[in-house]
């Protein structure tokens, strides 16, 4: 969080928001091959990690869950490349495709090497590894700008590329033990099929909501141009400041769900309390940020200005995603992965709706506003859905009054700027919050205050 705090300014300063906004496209693509390429094999590995405890049998899982991916994606990126170098064919990154190839074959090692120490529960080493990333990404692009005539674009593009290939290294390198391939080994009760058959739905799901992630992104490079994309992804990266929170409970969150569920299948509270903690948690934060928007549009500098005001309901993003991991709680446990589809189905269409309204008459305010509410619709679909198959009280009224008051501040301000007025709104709203979940509020400050109190002890 603190990188990106200090670093993001520095870019947005050095970088025209053309180039910046070529560069959030580049990084889109890579997302939307991997969400693909993955076959949700990746989601099966993380859902039966925990079905049997011995080394043989995590081995196995690990191989049977991740070579396929990757030797089928990197055949298909070698084939890719060579067919547009070859046919000259008319890709807009038809100048870099060789590197958007390797990009993806990096993240994909990525994706898979921390999900290991993810589920071995290395959480030190998992922040180490996601740090490491940030450092060298920020390191090269500052050292390819400054001491190179190259294009900013091209700085960037080669910078996150290598940070991705460096970090994938360095955490398989650092959970090798695991890495031991055993492809013919077999276990009763689960069969390669099962694992198959599991993960084959996310390739449509999570296909679904990476496109219903970059929608945004797609309607403003059409309707608008890469300078309005730049801006609004610096805006995103407004937002990001506080995806530390988001970052560590979802890497968290996925592995202790499902070994709760598998050790005490009745015990329905932990999901319940875990949902309210973490909204406090993001809602605060999310409020807070909102508030300070103009701070931080000032920090990005004149260009990326305009950043301020598309910041309150790309926040709604973050805190609809983070929230709704504690209520699909049903889709996940009772292995019903198919339903993510419906999902992402409701939510991707929702989205597509309503930036074809929006862009063309606001903006890229339009994209934000647009986002945000689709991710309403896609924690209420995750929601409902989930309940269907286990149902937990997660005290959705509370729930649904506070979310209405963080549209009306957003609302508020995305077309005002810091003044009296928002204030008290914000503590208006923080007033909700706290009164609505008055008791996790006390539970969440007692554990602050014992944390506090072991290290002054220990110190």
């Amino acid at each position: 969080m603190i990188i990106g705090f200090f670093t993001t300014p520095i870019i947005t300063r050095i970088v025209d928001p053309e180039e910046y906004g070529r560069f959030s496209i580049f990084t889109m693509y890579i997302s939307i091959a991997i969400m693909v390429l993955c076959f949700g094999l990746d989601q099966t590995l993380v859902r039966y990690y925990y079905k049997k405890k011995s080394i043989e049998y995590k081995r196995w899982l690990i191989s049977n869950c991740s070579i396929f991916p990757i030797l089928f994606s990197i055949a298909f990126v070698v084939g890719f490349s060579s067919v547009v170098s070859i046919f000259d064919l008319p890709f807009e990154y038809a100048d870099c495709v060789w590197l958007l190839s390797i990009g993806v074959v990096g993240h994909l090692l990525y994706r898979f090497a921390t999900i290991v120490l993810r589920l071995e529960n290395k959480n030190k080493l998992y922040s180490g590894v996601y740090v490491a990333n940030k450092v060298i990404y920020i390191v090269m692009a500052f050292a390819l700008v400054l001491f190179t005539d190259w294009n900013r674009f091209y700085c960037l593009a080669i910078s996150t590329v290598a940070a991705f290939l460096s970090a994938a290294l360095f955490a398989l390198l650092m959970s090798r033990d695991k890495w031991k391939l055993s492809l013919t080994g077999t276990f009763e009760e689960i069969k390669r099929k099962e694992l198959v058959i599991y993960g084959l739905p996310f390739i449509v799901s999570m296909g679904l909501t990476t496109l219903f992630q970059s929608i945004d992104k797609f309607s403003l490079n059409h309707f608008c141009d890469y300078a309005t994309v730049g801006i609004y992804t610096s805006a995103m990266t407004i937002v990001n400041v506080f995806a530390i929170i988001q970052t560590t409970f979802n890497t968290m969150w996925a592995p202790m769900m499902v070994k709760h569920y598998e050790q005490a299948p009745e015990d329905r509270k932990f999901y319940a309390k875990a949902n309210a903690f973490i909204t406090v948690i993001m809602f605060a934060f999310g409020l807070t940020l909102v508030l300070c928007k103009d701070v931080f549009g000032m920090l990005l500098g004149a260009k990326y200005r305009a950043a301020a005001y598309i910041v309150p309901f790309l926040a709604l993003e973050p805190i609809m995603l983070t929230i709704s991991e504690t209520t699909v709680v049903g889709i996940v446990v009772k292995n019903k992965s198919y339903m993510n589809i419906v999902v992402s189905l409701v939510a991707c269409a929702t989205n597509f709706t309503g930036n074809t309204v929006l862009v063309p008459l606001i903006g890229p305010r339009g994209a934000a506003i647009s986002t945000g509410l689709s991710y309403i619709v896609f924690f209420v679909m995750r929601t409902i859905i989930g309940a269907r198959y286990y149902t937990v009280n997660f005290g959705l009224k509370r729930f649904a009054l506070i979310s209405i008051a963080m549209i009306e501040f957003a609302t508020i301000c995305a077309f005002s700027k810091f003044s009296l007025w928002t204030v008290g709104a914000y503590i208006m709203c923080i007033f909700v919050l706290f009164l609505l979940y008055r008791d996790s509020v006390k539970s969440l400050w007692h554990i602050v205050v014992n944390t506090l109190s072991r290290k002054k002890a220990r110190a």
